[in-house]
């Protein structure tokens, strides 16, 4: 910083409280020089990221138990974002639809419908996504009829549940498969 290269630095390591306790911190270190480009002063700032440390192994933690108790599920559950595209695909939904989680997420959940009901589940999905209900029984519209990736349909029951997070301004939707 000193030598002229570099006017900023910032980085995260290991520093000690005065009670010895270490704790993870940024630093972040400017250098300000006159018109001339000589050195002026050097202002620093540590910010303990602690809580924030803490909070993100909560998360993980959260994840992994939500991520057991799914493959565990007898049910295929099934997350699509607004775009009706595939976010989550639990392991039962892998064994009822023959696709592997990793080649089904991100794509559209028309791939696990025959070709003959797809506009229609659209339909179906847009007004449910704007109407007031929160939560449906998808039989109530109808024979629920699923396709498997090996071509081969099958009948099912289904149910969905629409969420809104005003956060990240998206809708989600989860559906739930039966045989």
């Amino acid at each position: 910083l000193l030598s002229g290269g570099r006017n900023q630095v910032r980085f995260e390591k290991q520093f000690l409280r005065m009670t010895g306790e270490p704790f993870p911190a940024r630093l972040a270190s400017s250098v300000v020089r006159d018109q001339d480009g000589e050195f002026m002063f050097a202002m620093g700032m540590i910010e303990d990221l602690s809580e924030r440390k803490r909070t993100q192994e909560q998360l993980r933690v959260s994840e992994a138990r939500f991520a057991r108790i799914l493959d565990i599920a007898g049910q295929a559950i099934i997350s699509i974002d607004e775009h009706h595209c595939i976010q989550l695909f639990n392991k039962r939904a892998e064994e009822i639809f023959g696709y592997a989680a990793e080649e089904i997420l991100g794509r559209s959940i028309d791939v696990l419908l025959p070709e003959q009901f797809r506009a229609v589940h659209r339909a179906h999905m847009e007004e449910f996504s704007h109407g007031p209900e929160s939560s449906r029984v998808m039989a109530r519209r109808g024979q629920i009829t699923g396709l498997r990736k090996d071509g081969a349909d099958f009948p099912a029951e289904a149910s969905i549940r629409s969420e809104e997070h005003t956060s990240e301004l998206q809708s989600r939707s989860e559906l739930v498969c039966r045989l």
